[in-house]
């Protein structure tokens, strides 16, 4: 088996799988409408199709929130992009993993969008957790 093999296997996959996940699909087909219709307003481009906010893009605390918001949403919208991948080759726990993690940015991206006050300390938890995991203590992911 070589690379052709698998990839005429997958289209096969998604073909026969396709049917069988019409709910799941109309549903996400509509996140990402919704998802991209956020992704234009948060990121003031109608034209948008991916912006990460770079590091030296977040250097105001002005601006601070609405990186953490734009980045969340991105996040968001990868995540539902991919899981509508994995429903087609019939990876379905896998693929709600994924939608599960977008809901979960979506929230806190609107959290963040009405508390802009908050992100500062959320910024440095992740900072904080990240200097204990370097220092070798055992942290839950999450």
């Amino acid at each position: 088996m070589d690379l052709e093999w698998w990839f005429r296997a997958q289209d096969q996959a998604v073909a026969r799988n396709r049917s069988e996940i019409e709910d799941e699909w109309r549903w996400l087909n509509a996140a990402v409408g919704l998802l991209s219709h956020v992704q234009q307003f948060v990121n003031n481009n109608p034209d948008v199709q991916s912006h990460r906010l770079r590091e030296s893009e977040q250097d105001t605390s002005k601006h601070q929130a609405s990186n953490v918001v734009v980045n969340l949403v991105n996040d968001a919208m990868g995540g539902i992009v991919n899981a509508s991948r994995l429903l087609l080759f019939g990876c379905h726990s896998d693929a709600f993993a994924l939608i599960r993690s977008a809901f979960e940015s979506c929230s806190y991206a609107e959290y963040f969008a009405v508390n802009p006050q908050k992100v500062k300390a959320y910024l440095e938890l992740e900072e904080l957790i990240s200097g204990l995991r370097e220092a070798g203590f055992k942290v839950p992911d999450g």
